[in-house]
């Protein structure tokens, strides 16, 4: 498992490329916020890139506290562009979108967008 906190100066690419040399192929966990929060925020700058550099699958899972029982959802792995610099926009609504509303707010025009962008592919490859 592995968290990236926002507020780390120490942590980048090179550190991040060689933890994952470390693991090798196991599967990992990884927490691009940071930090467990009670809603989810904002993601750590560069952190959908390097998932997508990995060149493994990245799903996205929400996991959250409701009517005194641990809720998990998993979503399907993420499908990258080849545009790098949209990789955190693909990252933070892949989790939101399994999130309820209240618990992802700062993430419902990103998802907006993100869901009607999802439903245009959809229909042009139908």
């Amino acid at each position: 498992m592995l968290t990236i906190p926002l507020d780390n100066p120490r942590s980048s690419i090179a550190l991040l490329r060689a933890w994952r040399h470390r693991v090798g192929r196991q599967p990992a966990l990884v927490f691009p916020e940071g930090r467990a929060r009670l809603r989810f925020g904002a993601m750590r700058p560069g952190s959908g890139r390097w998932l997508a550099a990995l060149a493994v699958p990245t799903q996205p899972v929400a996991v959250w506290w409701q009517h005194g029982h641990w809720q998990v959802r998993i979503g399907a792995a993420v499908q990258w562009s080849a545009r790098a610099d949209l990789h955190e926009e693909q990252l933070g609504p892949a989790i939101a979108d399994l999130l309820p509303v209240e618990l992802a707010q700062a993430w419902q025009h990103s998802l907006t967008r993100w869901r009607a962008a999802h439903r245009a592919a959809s229909v042009s490859s139908a």
